[in-house]
Formats: structure tokens, C-alpha cells, sequence
């Protein structure tokens, strides 16, 4: 949708009809590729319920800036969806008012889909930015080497598990299955031999008290 909205050139009057914000946000990240002459404009609500009305998208970029938004594309997937946010009880409001005042988590945001690797004073900034999110005054910061991700080839990678997936040969799997056999087997005799040492014992107590 935005491409084509990218490639209309002005002058021209153009109307998105939709309720998804998504829509909204991608549109105002984008504002730098529409053309000059290009006034685009999101209908919202139906006519029917009195709820109709239209945000006109340019004048909207224009009063937010264009550092904040090119930030809205990587805050809005960063942070989530209205309904299900990445962060419980944080919502969109106040992570947004946070994003209006910090120019460096602007910037930082602004590079997410741009780049493919972070530089680390990026990946900081917007470690800052959640934890002014969580009220964090302190926090304490894990190197991601160690803790569930491997360095490969400049690329951070899960590091899932450590030996081989599968066994290496059915003969294996075979001898730890008689392994489990025989480690039952002594627990059952082992089992017996109590079971029997109780009998004993009681047999002894009763021949006492009569």
C-alpha cells in the first residue's frame, strides 16, 4: 500500500480507508519517499455512527518532525500492537511520551530495518529506553554471548542446546535401553530385599510378645 502511495506523483488527493494504526504508522515512517504535491489523507469510523473523520497524514509528519517519524516504524514494531504490547501494563501512551523526549532512543529506533547489525551504542539506547519504560534506575546488563546466543560470523544466533541432536547409532540407543532394563531390575531386587528384611522383623517382634 504505501509503495504504491510512493510512486503517485502530485498533484494529487489520495484516501486510505482503514482502522488499522499500522497503517497510520508505516505511512508517517514512510513520509520521506511520497512526492511533493502528494496530500494523503486516513478515513477512519463510518458515517453511519457519526464516528466518520479523516488525519491528514503530511500536515501529521510535519508536527511530529521527521527524526520521530522515521522512529515510529521500529518503536511501533518494538513495542507491539495496541492490544497485545510487548511490555504488561505499559500500553503504547506511555512509551510514546518517553520516545517524544529522548532524541537518542529517536535515532536509535530510526535504524531498526535499516541496518543489519546494531552498533552497540544503538543496542544501549534502546536498553536505556526499556528500562525507563520498567522504571529501572540501575539495571543490570548480560552480554548476550553466554546467555542463550552465540556470535557467528558477525550475527547473533540462538545457541539452542549443547551434543548431538539424535543418538549417534541404534546400537546406542539399544545398550541404553539395557542400561534402564538392568537399573530397574537391581531397584526391584533391591525393593524385594526390603520388603523381605520388614517380614523378617515383624516375624521377630510377634515371636517376642508371645
Amino acid at each position: 500500500m504505501i509503495t504504491h502511495l510512493a510512486s503517485i506523483t502530485g498533484p494529487a488527493n489520495v484516501v486510505i480507508r482503514t482502522s488499522d494504526t499500522d497503517v497510520l504508522v508505516v505511512a508517517l515512517g514512510n513520509i520521506d519517499k511520497i512526492k511533493s504535491g502528494v496530500k494523503v489523507f486516513l478515513e477512519l469510523g463510518l458515517a453511519s455512527k457519526n464516528t466518520l473523520r479523516f488525519i491528514e497524514v503530511i500536515s501529521l509528519s510535519q508536527k511530529l518532525g521527521p527524526r520521530l517519524c522515521k522512529s515510529l516504524s521500529g518503536f511501533h514494531a518494538f513495542t507491539g500492537c495496541d492490544y497485545t504490547p510487548s511490555f504488561a501494563y505499559k500500553g503504547k501512551v506511555k512509551p510514546f511520551a518517553i520516545l517524544q523526549k529522548k532524541i537518542d532512543a529517536q535515532n536509535a529506533f530510526g535504524k531498526l530495518g535499516y541496518v543489519e547489525m546494531l552498533p552497540d551504542p544503538t543496542i544501549n539506547c534502546i536498553e536505556k529506553f526499556v528500562c525507563e519504560i520498567a522504571a529501572v534506575a540501575n539495571p543490570t546488563v548480560f552480554s548476550p554471548l553466554k546467555n542463550g546466543w552465540i556470535l557467528d560470523d558477525q550475527r547473533y544466533s540462538i545457541h539452542w542446546f549443547e551434543g548431538d541432536v539424535t543418538p549417534p547409532t541404534l546400537d546406542s540407543m539399544a545398550c541404553d535401553n539395557e542400561k534402564d532394563d538392568n537399573r530397574d531390575s537391581d531397584n526391584d531386587l533391591e525393593n524385594d530385599r526390603e520388603s523381605c528384611t520388614d517380614s523378617s522383623d515383624s516375624d521377630s517382634n510377634n515371636s517376642d510378645e508371645n
